[in-house]
């Protein structure tokens, strides 16, 4: 949830990545009869994590997909963001930028749109490459 203040837009409620490990979101699933999976139990719907939050009028809602932030670090979506508030720009303009702007990061291979997946890559593997993460990527506002 962002909301604009005097300054510009912040974020007032972010949860938590779902994931097993990492790399590894959390699924939610359906498998067919005899097809079994080790997480199976974990990713059914009534295992999911829920919040409440309390929003206020003029606040934005942002829904997406991991392939969305492993492709746009959170102050880059504070500042998208905060360029549309400016403009009072409808939610779903504002969706549809923060999606393009995910997929242009994730089909590059320049150093300097190296994305926060593949920066967490680097780390944890020890290398060194550059560009976006090719993912699906939803955003909803």
């Amino acid at each position: 949830v962002l909301r604009k203040g005097h300054d510009g837009v912040s974020i007032v409620v972010k949860s938590e990545e779902h994931v097993y490990k990492w790399n590894c979101p959390w699924q939610l699933s359906r498998f067919p009869k005899g097809i079994k999976w080790k997480n199976e139990a974990q990713a059914k719907a009534r295992n999911c994590k829920r919040y409440t939050v309390s929003i206020c009028e003029g606040d934005l809602v942002l829904l997406y997909s991991d392939g969305f932030t492993d492709n746009v670090s959170i102050e880059k979506i504070v500042n998208l963001v905060n360029r549309f508030f400016v403009r009072c720009a409808p939610p779903h303009k504002i969706a549809e930028t923060l999606a393009r702007a995910a997929y242009y990061k994730s089909m590059s291979n320049k150093e300097e749109d190296t994305v926060p997946f593949v920066m967490e890559w680097n780390k944890h593997n020890g290398t060194h490459h550059t560009g976006g993460k090719p993912d699906d990527i939803t955003v909803v506002a």
